[in-house]
């Protein structure tokens, strides 16, 4: 009798869970059911809220885009001391722009926190525009 390989039982794609970890998708330019994807393609502005297990001090973040890059155009993170919400990243959604079928791939959204903005956290909203495509 042989014994089965076991794999965690897969439901739903595309999930909240999928941002939070080691990157399973990148390199590959792709739309794949184990990243997060926002929920409609061209829609204007979209945000995704999650916590994270035990509070942390962001010094940089990395988002790995592996689809529709450049749609990042907000981060906010919620000071645990006083649930007052700041504002780490804002800039112009580049998503779609300039940008062929030839030269589509998949990039490292990278965030250095400036010393002023690092507040202790748990929570994050990353806000995606995908206006361009």
């Amino acid at each position: 009798e042989e014994e089965e390989e076991k794999k965690p039982k897969k439901t739903h794609g595309w999930l909240v869970n999928n941002i939070i970890g080691e990157p399973t998708v990148y390199p590959k330019y792709e739309s794949n059911d184990d990243a997060w994807c926002s929920l409609e393609k061209g829609s204007k502005e979209e945000y995704i809220t999650f916590t994270i297990e035990k509070p942390v001090w962001v010094i940089g973040l990395k988002i790995y885009e592996t689809y529709n890059t450049g749609a990042i155009c907000k981060i906010v993170q919620k000071n645990i001391d006083n649930d007052r919400l700041v504002e780490i990243y804002r800039g112009a959604s580049t998503c779609g722009k300039n940008i062929d079928d030839e030269n589509k791939e998949a990039k490292i959204f990278t965030l250095n926190v400036p010393e002023s903005l690092r507040v202790l956290t748990d929570e994050f909203t990353i806000y995606v525009n995908q206006n361009g495509i």
